[in-house]
């Protein structure tokens, strides 16, 4: 991610991106480890995000439900990208070895 970026997210979002940023600490130091979650499956982290979803909604505040669903779905979104641009870079791969020189 460009710099550039970087400072329209910080920009338009500053109180917002320090809250995920903090929660995905927390995370981190809950589970002792920074990157458990990339071991998870997809349908785990929808799951909890799912669960934060409704306890949001319900209005329990014994965490925060709105900042743990975002960095659930922001977890979803960072694994759909990377499978999305690991497929196409297949696909690529596979149609650039199919053709003959000419």
């Amino acid at each position: 991610m460009s710099a550039r970026r970087n400072l329209i997210l910080m920009r338009h979002f500053p109180r917002a991106i320090a809250a995920v940023t903090q929660g995905m600490k927390d995370g981190a130091d809950t589970h002792e480890a920074d990157e458990a979650w990339k071991q998870l499956d997809v349908s785990d982290l929808i799951t909890h995000l799912s669960g934060h979803y409704v306890q949001f909604l319900q209005g329990n505040k014994d965490e925060d439900h709105l900042r743990n669903m975002i960095c659930r779905a922001l977890m979803v979104l960072e694994m759909r990208e990377k499978h999305d641009r690991s497929t196409s870079e297949q696909d690529r791969d596979e149609s650039g070895s199919s053709r003959r020189p000419s």
